[in-house]
């Protein structure tokens, strides 16, 4: 008897990166994989293309966007078994490849947390290393208007960026290749719908700020084992909800501004780490940076910014305050600073804000 198999069936288990709780297993079906790699036309990679893999396979982000959008193409897929600076650099130039999907730390011109001060791949690569590159797409975590400019300044080429999460296998928002807009992670993707949401569950206007809810063949099928897990994410109706707040402009693209949970509310203001850390990333000397709620009795939370200082920099705290007072609203410039020597990672390269917390709470005794 031939076994019993449908599109539906689950294909593979991804455990979120616990950045902000615990780990969850997301399942996953064939036909959530195959639909968010058919979405991901958008990159518009073609037959003669060559696209390198230097993002881990275990992550949706890597398996998806680079692996199985390649082979679904056609196109021609070169694999590092691991991932050292100099040989991606020689991968690129000698091989010719012509997309590029990675994580933003790789866009970045500093040092690589974990590898001492062994230079990124942007720092030790020379335009022409780069020539034939058509496409350069970051995820997987934020990246810094500060990185985009440096990058583009250096290579000539624009960056796409896209948003999504390991329940919807994982693309949500993509940017088209020719239409980036920095900032934005890009428009919805063919069969797929979005809503953003207020407290209340209520479509709110264009422009204005909520919760991000998707519904489509890339959502996941649930947690595993996790019955109440999935009641919360995902609603009778089959909405997915994030949990991470956005809004979309007049010309469809859409913005992440910050996870809910990592949202400081502060004598009743609310207060997104993203748009203080942006500032903070402008502030020479500022290698990367995390802004985290804490507790304080008289406010309720303030922001604490913790954060890394580039080799030879110096970074004096106050010229930093002072600096964050003349660019944003007073309730949001951070209370406290903390010069860390390398702010902790997940697996996949996102700043693990809750190992900082935890951190910063065992220091004071908490």
């Amino acid at each position: 008897m031939p076994a019993d198999f449908g599109d539906n069936n689950p294909c593979v288990i991804i455990y979120t990166s616990g950045t902000t709780g615990n780990p969850k297993g997301a399942v996953l079906s064939h036909k959530n994989l195959v639909h968010n790699a058919r979405q991901c036309s958008v990159f518009k990679c073609r037959r003669d293309c060559k696209v390198i893999c230097v993002l881990p396979m275990y992550h949706c982000f890597g398996w998806t966007c680079t692996v199985l959008n390649t082979f679904y193409r056609g196109a021609e897929l070169h694999v590092m078994r691991m991932f050292k600076p100099k040989d991606m650099i020689d991968m690129v130039r000698d091989q010719q490849i012509t997309d590029v999907i990675v994580v933003p730390s790789i866009f970045k011109l500093e040092g690589l947390p974990g590898l001492g001060k062994t230079a990124l791949v942007t720092a030790l690569a020379k335009p022409e290393d780069f020539k034939s590159v058509r496409f350069a797409m970051s995820g997987g975590t934020t990246l810094p208007d500060k990185i985009v400019e440096e990058f583009t300044k250096k290579f000539g080429l624009t960056v796409a960026e896209g948003y999504g999460l390991s329940e919807a296998s994982p693309c949500v928002f993509l940017t088209t290749h020719g239409e980036e807009r920095q900032g934005s992670c890009g428009k919805k993707l063919d069969g797929e719908e979005i809503r953003i949401v207020d407290e209340d569950g209520n479509d709110v206007p264009q422009g204005e700020i909520g919760e991000v809810l998707v519904r489509g063949g890339q959502v996941m099928l649930g947690y595993w084992k996790n019955p109440e897990a999935t009641a919360e994410a995902l609603d009778a109706d089959g909405w997915l909800h994030t949990g991470d707040v956005g809004k979309v402009d007049a010309d469809g693209y859409y913005y992440i501004v910050n996870r809910i949970k990592e949202m400081i509310i502060s004598m009743g203001e609310n207060i997104y780490p993203r748009e203080v850390e942006e500032v903070v990333y402008k502030f020479s000397g500022i290698k990367d940076a995390a802004v985290i709620g804490v507790d304080d009795k008289l406010r309720g939370q303030v922001g604490a910014c913790f954060y890394e200082v580039q080799d030879g920099a110096k970074v004096d705290p106050r010229e930093l305050k002072r600096y964050l007072q003349k660019n944003l609203a007073m309730y949001k410039v951070p209370r406290e600073f903390h010069r860390l020597a390398e702010l902790p990672r997940t697996a996949t390269g996102k700043i693990a804000k809750r190992k900082i917390l935890e951190d910063y709470l065992a220091a004071k005794g908490e």
